[in-house]
C-alpha cells in the first residue's frame, strides 16, 4: 500500500512545483500584487521540493526492502528452508 502513496506523492509534488513556478513567474511579471505572488510561489515551490524528497526517499526505501527481502528468501531456499506449507 505504501507504493501507491509514493506515486501520489510524486504527482502531488509535480503539481506543487508547477504551481509554485507559475506563481513565481507571475509575481515577477505582475507589478500590482507581486509580493503576494512571490511569497505564494516560494511557499508552493518549497512544499513541492519537500514532497518530492519524501517520495524519492519512500521509493528508495521500498526498493531496498524488496532487495533485502528477495536476498533473504533466496538464502532460505538455498539452505532448504521454505515459507510455503504443503
Amino acid at each position: 500500500m505504501r507504493r501507491v502513496y509514493s506515486v501520489l506523492e510524486t504527482i502531488l509534488s509535480a503539481l506543487l512545483l508547477t504551481c509554485g513556478f507559475y506563481m513565481l513567474n507571475e509575481g515577477v511579471s505582475d507589478k500590482s500584487n507581486a509580493t503576494a505572488m512571490l511569497l505564494g510561489g516560494a511557499a508552493f515551490s518549497v512544499l513541492g521540493v519537500v514532497t518530492l524528497q519524501a517520495a524519492v526517499r519512500s521509493i528508495i526505501w521500498h526498493r531496498t526492502m524488496l532487495r533485502n527481502s528477495n536476498a533473504h528468501d533466496q538464502a532460505n531456499e538455498t539452505n532448504g528452508a521454505s515459507h510455503t506449507r504443503a
